[in-house]
């Protein structure tokens, strides 16, 4: 049963990207993974790339999901992360070294390095950045142009956005840096 309903909330009365998360087996995802594609890009090494989410409850999370098409190489150990932000930009946690996981194909987990982490009711964000000579090609949603995307949204309630400063390695920034809206919607599931 889903736990909407064992909290007696109408799971239709959620967003859909909400309940779909669920019915999937994700206690949250930025979109629906059906429409998950590979393409060529690549994150840029060192930026931290965010994805904003909402869950209508608080939620305990354990891990960020992400579908590796191509497999990174030569990735920096102790330089690739997952992470998860409130969503007034407060860093929750980030997860362990993903340098192994990011240099397979396939879906990989990143186990969250303090977890579980409890997510707050609201908007949050799922984050990563990637550093080492070839970085994966992620799984995402088709590139388009900003404008249709995101209309007149500024960046900070933008779906898909990343940091303005590059050059982010072992630490992750513990606030939000500046944002820049971004038209690549790379996908993130939460477990």
């Amino acid at each position: 049963m889903p736990f909407e309903a064992l909290m007696g909330i109408d799971p239709l009365s959620l967003p859909a990207s909400v309940y779909a998360a669920n019915m999937w087996g994700y206690k949250a995802a930025n979109f629906d993974p059906c429409v998950v594609a590979s393409g060529t890009l690549v994150p840029s090494k060192g930026r931290l790339y965010l994805q904003r989410n909402y869950t209508p409850l608080s939620i305990s999370a354990t891990a960020l999901v992400v579908e590796v098409f191509t497999a990174g190489s030569g990735l920096t150990a102790g330089q690739n992360f997952g992470c998860l932000y409130t969503g007034d930009g407060s860093l929750l946690g980030v997860t362990t070294d993903a340098s192994t996981g990011l240099a397979s194909a396939g879906t990989t987990t990143l186990t969250l390095a303090s977890g579980p982490i409890t997510i707050p009711a609201g908007y949050f964000y799922t984050g990563f950045w990637i550093n080492g000579t070839t970085a994966p090609t992620l799984g995402r949603a088709g590139t388009t142009g900003k404008s249709l995307v995101y209309g007149n949204a500024p960046a900070a309630t933008a779906r898909f956005v990343y940091g303005t400063a590059s050059g982010v390695t072992t630490t992750a920034p513990a606030t939000l840096p500046s944002l820049t809206l971004d038209s690549r919607p790379w996908w993130v599931g939460v477990v």
